[in-house]
């Protein structure tokens, strides 16, 4: 089976010492382990948990947006779909663009996820 994959390109989330990183094809670290939770790569960017609070990188490992969303073990992997990511801040949850700017102001209640059939429960 040949290899598609360019070498520099990201797996992952990989795990080590309990710490989330992303390696390329090569084997070498592209994000070091150092977070708690990763997402998968969407759109360019990465969701990522430190401190419990989410934040996003780019594939460089790059803080795009620095981690200030509330975040638990079942809302880590946020991905931006059409440029949107559906996150909570302070209870409250709305939809934010690629620099992290409120698209969709948050408000309390339900929010469901941007979907690439551009749908969302509200």
């Amino acid at each position: 089976m040949a290899d598609n994959h360019p070498k520099s390109a990201i797996i992952g989330p990989i795990y080590s010492r309990g710490k989330a990183g992303f390696l390329n094809w090569s084997g070498e670290w592209v994000i070091e382990p150092q977070y708690e939770c990763l997402g998968a790569l969407s759109e360019g960017l990465i969701s990522f948990v430190a401190d419990g609070k989410l934040g996003f990188l780019d594939e460089a490992g790059k803080v795009v947006i620095p981690p200030h969303f509330d975040s638990d073990l079942s809302s880590f992997d946020v991905q931006f779909n059409d440029g949107l990511a559906c996150v909570t801040e302070h209870n409250a949850t709305g939809y934010i663009d690629k620099t992290g700017n409120w698209v969709i102001p948050p408000r309390v209640g339900a929010m469901g996820y941007h979907t690439r059939e551009r749908l969302s429960t509200v």
